[in-house]
């Protein structure tokens, strides 16, 4: 009874941007929220990914290496790390050493920084689908221009400030590739009170057991 004073309401982010109206459910229409919610990053862990790693000089192929991120392959000399695969982007990113010492990187999307004699190039020939391992994004609340609160959001782990419990329910991209955050914005002002309910029938379990035990008969 005393939850049916909260509510529950949602609202769709994209990385890098805030809000500060979401949707009431129980009020059925979009309402301020009172703050400022940014979602700062998202960010998505996946198992290791197997994929094929193709080695170019000029237009010439040099090799096909099979490997999972992570992992590492030799090419003449140099260490070739497998570093991460991002999605939907499907952009490796390898990192280059030299007897240990970190040359640069290369990103078969484009971006490259290794120096200007360094040989080879990279393409992402092949991956499997990737199992998503672990997923949560950064939020910051803010008024006025001042930060109130600021952490992270992900499955059965809120970031909670004041009676406001934020969860993190999606994660996806739209038609553009640009990612976004689904949020949904909870205020249970009963939920002490079911907490405190567990730990007085915990109580009374346990001097139950006491009272049957070594209690007189």
């Amino acid at each position: 009874m005393i939850s049916s004073f909260g509510y529950v309401a949602t609202v769709n982010i994209y990385e890098g941007t805030s809000v500060d109206r979401v949707y009431r459910w129980d009020k059925e229409k979009d309402m301020p929220l009172g703050i400022n919610l940014a979602v700062k990053k998202i960010h998505v862990e996946y198992y290791p990914i197997p994929l094929r790693v193709g080695v170019l000089m000029g237009e010439d192929k040099v090799g096909l290496f099979e490997l999972k991120t992570g992992e590492s392959f030799s090419l003449y000399g140099y260490t070739v790390t497998a570093e991460s695969l991002e999605f939907p982007s499907q952009n490796l990113r390898v990192g280059v050493y030299n007897d240990g010492h970190y040359v640069g990187f290369s990103e078969t999307g484009g971006e490259r920084n290794l120096p200007g004699d360094f040989p080879y190039d990279f393409r992402l020939v092949a991956f499997q689908n990737p199992s998503l391992k672990r997923l949560w994004i950064d939020l910051v609340l803010s008024r006025d221009g001042e930060v109130l609160a600021e952490g992270t959001s992900e499955v059965n782990s809120p970031l909670t400030w004041e009676k406001l419990s934020f969860y993190n329910t999606k994660v996806d991209v739209d038609q553009y590739g640009n990612p976004y955050a689904g949020i949904q914005i909870t205020c249970d002002p009963g939920l002490y009170f079911v907490y405190l309910g567990f730990i007085v029938a915990g109580i009374g379990s346990v001097l139950f057991i006491v009272r049957k035990l070594y209690g007189y008969r």
